[in-house]
């Protein structure tokens, strides 16, 4: 990690939110990126470098019941209030769920913090998981994506994939991690 990566580690846990900008040719915005994720404490707006500002009024949240969603989800309240559609979606055939559809108690959550929210149970169809969330989320005119980042090892993510390292490599649309 460069300067600029220790500076941005260092001063990113005095900010409530760490906007960053990734571009999937540019190696100092991925590592940028990737330091404010897993070293800041902070969650992370992760916006295509070339994407025009938004309101973020249409939010989906990526949801497997795990605690790095679940922080997320808790990181991501302030824009879920202010949003007027939030959806949740979970990838059925990704990985094994302890609930039959772990959404419903995601709504109930919600509601009691004053958000309205809707499910939609999607299959992966053998799709990265990270391609699966955006294309859902880009096929539903959804302004910004809430997800955690890394839910099992990162080693494990870098050898055979995952949501946050397909988000990473090919990032579509405003993307806040939590980690």
């Amino acid at each position: 990690m460069g300067a600029f990566g220790n500076a941005t580690e260092t001063y990113s846990g005095y900010y409530d939110l760490i906007v960053t900008a990734l571009s999937a040719n540019d190696a100092t915005m991925a590592a940028t990126a990737e330091t404010v994720v897993f070293g800041s404490g902070r969650p992370a707006l992760l916006v295509p470098q070339d994407l025009p500002p938004s309101h973020y009024q249409s939010i989906m949240i990526a949801w497997d019941g795990s605690r790095v969603a679940a922080r997320a989800v808790a990181d991501a309240r302030d824009f879920l209030r202010l949003a007027k559609t939030v959806s949740i979606v979970v990838v059925t055939d990704e990985k094994m769920m302890l609930m039959d559809n772990p959404g419903l108690k995601l709504v109930d959550y919600l509601r009691s913090h004053d958000v309205d929210a809707t499910i939609a149970l999607v299959q992966s169809r053998q799709r990265p998981i990270g391609r699966t969330l955006q294309d859902h989320a880009l096929e539903n005119n959804v302004d910004m994506m809430v997800m955690g980042a890394f839910g099992h090892s990162r080693m494990r993510d870098f050898v055979i994939g995952g949501a946050t390292t397909g988000i990473f490599r090919d990032l579509k649309l405003p993307v806040l991690l939590s980690h």
